[in-house]
């Protein structure tokens, strides 16, 4: 069999076989496919082409496509008969949550010449103190965008396991965390990682997300740089009680 088809190139429930990769292709079609972000969950394979809605390749949409134009967000999704609200504000500074929710805050950070990525996720309780940190290093020349949906969907998997049950997500990717009610419909790069980060908005209670500047990011892009010094993942938490 061919080794060179997707499916030879990516080790379920492990991830991307890097060591193949770079030995089946030329090391410029190697970093272009190691810079496809994968979801962490098995999904189904979808075509991309997000410089448009159409699918369809033209033209035009080629000549946006060097400009970058379209921008693409993460979506609102009801859940467990709430809706996963957009916070529209925009604080230049860290504010506690409300009462029984932890404020979730995630960052990533991309180094280019070693090929490494750094996500980084914080959750502290309506009091500011901490209940937990992760900080996950990640292999592949990920673009920042995909670098950012990875942290955010680390920091969602990283609630989950400790326990958390209504949460509010913070980021300063603009372009994520700005939401957009056809963002679903995109076709975007990072478009396997964000249906995984709405799915798993379905194993909370409550879960709202907003864009917050860097200013009032910074313990967790401190945690995702500091990731990219890191040898191995990094996590502590305080157990949520039944």
């Amino acid at each position: 069999m061919d080794e060179s088809q997707v499916p030879n190139l990516i080790e379920p429930g492990v991830g991307r076989r890097t060591d193949l990769v770079q030995a089946t292709f030329l090391d410029f079609e190697a970093k272009l496919i190691l810079s496809i972000p994968l979801a962490q969950s098995d999904r189904s394979d979808k075509l991309i082409w997000h410089y448009n809605k159409s699918r369809r390749t033209s033209v035009k949409s080629g000549c946006c496509s060097g400009k970058n134009a379209n921008r693409w967000r993460f979506g609102i999704r009801k859940q467990n008969g709430q809706q996963g609200a957009a916070n529209t504000r925009c604080p230049v500074r860290w504010i506690k949550p409300r009462g029984g929710v932890v404020k979730l805050n995630v960052d990533g950070a991309l180094d280019v010449h070693n090929g490494v990525y750094g996500t980084g996720a914080v959750c502290k309780d309506e009091n500011g103190s901490c209940l937990g940190v992760l900080a996950a290093l990640g292999y592949g020349n990920l673009s920042p965008l995909a670098v950012e949906a990875m942290a955010l969907v680390n920091g969602q998997h990283f609630c989950i396991n400790a326990g958390f049950t209504r949460i509010e997500i913070e980021g300063d990717a603009l372009s994520l965390f700005t939401p957009v009610d056809a963002a679903l419909d995109d076709l975007s790069e990072v478009r396997t990682i964000l249906d995984e980060a709405n799915d798993l908005i379905s194993h909370f209670d409550f879960c709202s997300w907003g864009f917050i500047p860097r200013s009032g990011n910074k313990a967790a892009h401190l945690v995702a740089r500091t990731t990219l010094s890191l040898p191995f993942p990094t996590y502590w938490w305080h157990l949520v009680t039944e």
